[in-house]
């Protein structure tokens, strides 16, 4: 159909994407991965029982807006990273107008994003290399989900809400002038000198590709830290 955004992948059956959606709620729940995010500006909307909610955020590799759809005890989320959510807006805007039959993808920042029409609802599919995660907006809330999506990629280009601003154009202004990582097992720890408009700080972060910790450590209590660290180093080797 004219407008129509190629489809280039194959979706993930009907049968296993409503086993994840209705049998798996708690897959994509990730409290500790959550922890670790700035919330520059939220969203959110009621449909039934459902409740739908689009935050722009940010971590330690960048920004990204967050798709939730929230029923009781479950949450299930796709992220779509700020480089092309623009693009995913005007995707889900050509599929919603052309009809049961369209599909369509957005690749960007190693992950596919998927949007096609299941059943006049309107479902959201997310794939990389290791996982794959999908949601589903009801049919009577695609257009109020349209007019989420457009504020927040209006509050995205004007650079955070003025509760965030500061935040946000903090995180967009760093500067890194030292970075190393540390292979542990299956994780790795990576050390970071970083500077923004609040001060130096060291960032370090633990992570094994699919949840992420991170602490911050102004530059003035480098010397203590480190003081306690070797104090630490102390001990454990005295200690059988």
């Amino acid at each position: 159909m004219p407008g129509e955004i190629p489809y280039a992948a194959p979706m993930i059956s009907n049968e296993r994407l409503a086993g994840r959606e209705h049998c798996q709620p708690q897959q994509s729940y990730r409290p500790g991965f959550m922890q670790t995010e700035n919330t520059v500006h939220s969203l959110q909307m009621e449909s039934g029982t459902k409740t739908v909610v689009l935050a722009l955020q940010s971590n330690w590799r960048g920004h990204f807006a967050r798709i939730s759809v929230v029923e009781k005890d479950w949450r299930n989320s796709i992220i779509v990273p700020l480089s092309v959510l623009e693009k995913f807006r005007q995707c889900v805007e050509s599929i919603t107008t052309s009809g049961s039959a369209a599909k369509g993808m957005i690749e960007g920042e190693g992950k596919a994003i998927f949007v096609r029409i299941e059943n006049d609802d309107l479902l959201l599919g997310e794939k990389t290399a290791t996982r794959s995660d999908s949601i589903i907006i009801p049919r009577a809330a695609i257009g109020d989900f349209k007019g989420m999506c457009d504020k927040l990629l209006e509050v995205s280009l004007s650079g955070g809400s003025q509760r965030g601003t500061n935040q946000w154009k903090s995180r967009l202004d760093e500067k890194v002038f030292y970075s190393e990582k540390l292979p542990v097992g299956a994780k790795t720890i990576q050390l970071m000198l970083k500077e923004n408009s609040l001060g130096r700080f060291v960032r370090l972060v633990e992570g094994d590709g699919f949840r992420f910790t991170t602490i911050m450590i102004p530059a003035q209590q480098l010397e203590k830290f480190r003081a306690m660290l070797d104090e630490a180093i102390c001990v454990s080797r005295k200690t059988p």
